[in-house]
Parts: structure tokens; C-alpha cells; sequence
């Protein structure tokens, strides 16, 4: 049985929403959005990866933020520039993410193979796994009340 919704409320006037663009200054190859309610993040949404040879600019600015979950991660395409680095954003800060990716970018992969790509789509694939098996859980934990 699904959960109802809940709906948390926050007043409009205390809402404040971070943008930060990474990489080339108009376009970007990360953006991160994050909105606060005063100082608490309250939304966090992560456009693609930027990491250098040195450093993960997208996980640095969640840990400045103090963010320990991304709750929309979008993927864009799987290009080097957008994706080295995704693997630990998805590891260290996706545990109840929703993912966004290309359609029909599987396939693509699995006809044209990309290492670092394939990397990614392994590590949501097990996020969505570890999810549905704690899912799981707590349907049969809570069934055994009923």
C-alpha cells in the first residue's frame, strides 16, 4: 500500500534558491540548485558532473551546503565533461534520489559502449536496487502489523 502524500509547508518569504553554475561561465557542465528555507537545504537538484584532474567542484559546493541527499540528479548526456565524477555524487549523496536520464540513453550505451558512462548507469541501477529491497522490507516489517 503506497504512502499518502505529505505536504510540507514552508513560508514563501524564508525560501531562498542558490543556483551554481560549474565550468564554462555561460553554459556550464554542473549546475547544482539548491533551495534553503533560512539557512536548512530543503531541495537539492544536480545537473551533470564537473570534476578536474584535482577536484569535484559539484561535490565540494553539497558539502559546503551541508547536503546529504540530492533529491532530483539529472543526467544530460553521457560525454566526458558531464559525467566523470557522477559515480560519487551518486554514491556519497543519492539515497532517495529520482533520476533523470536521456531517453533511449541505455541503448545507446550498449551499442556504443562508454566506460565511465556505463559506470553510471551501474550505480543507479544498484541505488534503484537498494531501494526497492529496503522497500520491500518495510512492506513485509509493516504487513506483519496488520
Amino acid at each position: 500500500m503506497a504512502n499518502a502524500p505529505i505536504m510540507i509547508e514552508h513560508d514563501i518569504d524564508e525560501l531562498n534558491l542558490f543556483i551554481y553554475v560549474i565550468g564554462y561561465k555561460d553554459l556550464g557542465e554542473s549546475i547544482v540548485f539548491i533551495i534553503k528555507d533560512v539557512d536548512i537545504p530543503v531541495f537539492t537538484m544536480v545537473i551533470d558532473s564537473y570534476q578536474s584532474s584535482v577536484t569535484n567542484y559539484t561535490i565540494e559546493i553539497l558539502k559546503e551546503n551541508n547536503i546529504n541527499n540530492v533529491d532530483l540528479l539529472c543526467w544530460t548526456h553521457p560525454d566526458l565533461d558531464h559525467t566523470v565524477g557522477l559515480d560519487a555524487i551518486i554514491k556519497d549523496f543519492c539515497k532517495q534520489t529520482i533520476f533523470v536520464t536521456p531517453e533511449g540513453l541505455r541503448e545507446r550505451l550498449m551499442k556504443y559502449p562508454d566506460e565511465e558512462a556505463l559506470k553510471i548507469l551501474t550505480c543507479i541501477d544498484k541505488t534503484h536496487s537498494l531501494r526497492k529491497e529496503a522497500h520491500k522490507h518495510r512492506v513485509s516489517v509493516a504487513n506483519e502489523y496488520e
